[in-house]
């Protein structure tokens, strides 16, 4: 059976002082979804295939590396015996409530306003 691959753009994870960040794929494989800690500043550059001329791409970059970057905060990690309901629980209200994705917006912010990620030339 024939196919064809269709190119789209990447999700737009936010935006913010007049700054577009996009959501980065594996292998650029939108249908795998996007990537946690991966993004861009530009809709053409991702971290398998890059439209601009930088190498290394200027416009990728993960979250974690930032220097700003902090962990979220979460609940305790308890596996085996020492799993508890309430833990779980907690587990499941911060997947819920996106603490984690809601964590990452902010950082990103914050190193926009400091200047450390910027709009690109594309």
């Amino acid at each position: 059976m024939p196919y064809r691959t269709e190119s789209v753009p990447p999700e737009l994870f936010m935006e913010h002082g007049g700054v577009k960040v996009h959501c980065t794929y594996r292998g650029g494989d939108i249908e795998q979804g996007p990537r946690t800690y991966g993004y861009s500043l530009d809709e053409y550059c991702g971290e398998d295939e890059c439209g601009c001329q930088d190498h290394p791409c200027k416009n990728v970059f993960d979250v974690r590396q930032l220097p700003n970057w902090t962990e979220p905060p979460h609940p305790p990690f308890l596996i085996g015996p020492d799993a508890t309901q309430e833990n779980s629980k907690a587990w499941d209200a911060y997947y819920d409530q996106k603490v984690e994705k809601n964590h990452i917006k902010s950082i990103i912010r914050e190193a926009i306003d400091r200047g450390l990620l910027h709009k690109t030339g594309s």
